[in-house]
């Protein structure tokens, strides 16, 4: 080495440690938040919209299987049975228990017009409704009618309040 070189007595050039991408900054910390509850919110909206036309089909499904055990018995009886079974279990999913599992006659009805938000049935299948599960002979003077009503009802309860009507 020379001794009149003035480098010569410099030490190497040591650079800083690269900067690490952790610990990461508050704005970062702030997107990831925003974007997990985005992605969950999303996720909870499809799994309720799934949750409704999953209870639609059983319902329609159910309807369908009592309408055809009606053709093949013709046990009338047993059709209005099962048709207040089943709506008072689609109004026990739609509200909470306490609303509708103990009303009975004009209350009941009166319940799924509200849940309904508009008189769905007629005077006639409301008497059918309130007293046919009761009684063994009953006559159904008009049951297309009555299976109408009834649809329309079930169309209008299986499906939640931000879903549209795909079934008239």
């Amino acid at each position: 080495m020379n001794a009149n070189d003035p480098l010569a007595n410099l030490r190497d050039i040591h650079l800083p440690d690269s900067v690490s991408w952790w610990p990461i900054a508050y704005g970062w910390w702030l997107i990831i938040f925003l974007v997990i509850a985005a992605i969950s919110w999303l996720v909870y909206k499809l799994w309720q919209k799934h949750q409704h036309k999953q209870l639609y089909r059983n319902v329609s499904s159910m309807f369908q299987a009592i309408n055809q055990q009606y053709q093949a018995e013709q046990d009338s009886g047993q059709l209005i049975k099962q048709y207040s079974q089943l709506l008072r279990r689609l109004m026990l999913k739609r509200t909470s228990r306490s609303q509708v599992a103990g009303l009975t006659g004009k209350e009941w009805i009166e319940s799924i017009h509200t849940q309904c938000q508009k008189p769905i049935f007629d005077q006639s299948t409301i008497e059918l409704l309130i007293a046919g599960p009761y009684q063994r002979n009953i006559q159904i003077s008009d049951f297309d009618k009555l299976k109408n009503s009834i649809e329309e009802c079930i169309a209008i309860l299986s499906q939640g309040t931000e879903l549209e009507s795909n079934h008239a």
